[in-house]
């Protein structure tokens, strides 16, 4: 599990995102399934689209290799759980459906 908070945490701001990706690189080789959390697509706790970055994060994490995003706020105290299930969806379609997993 790659726990966004706790690494943010541990690591410098700077080096998040190359930390994240170092974990799921190491998991794969390894054979381990990695599933990434925090904060993904939070802006629909309250919101009807998703930001930009959070778009481009969710992108990272499926071209990245992650095997599950584990979302927490999005479906646990929003009014419409199901929406940002049906945002991530829609976004992870398009990058499964894409060249660039190949």
């Amino acid at each position: 599990m790659v726990a966004r908070g706790d690494l943010a945490v541990t690591a410098p701001f700077e080096l998040l995102g190359l930390e994240q990706k170092k974990i799921i690189r190491i998991a794969k080789k390894n054979q381990k399934p990695v599933i990434v959390a925090t904060q993904i697509l939070e802006s629909l706790v309250e919101g009807q689209v998703p930001t930009r970055p959070e778009i481009s994060d969710l992108t990272n994490i499926i071209l990245d290799g992650a095997d599950g995003i584990m979302f927490a706020k999005e479906t646990g105290i929003s009014l419409t759980p199901g929406f940002s299930v049906l945002m991530a969806k829609k976004i992870i379609e398009a990058v499964e459906e894409s060249n660039l997993l190949k």
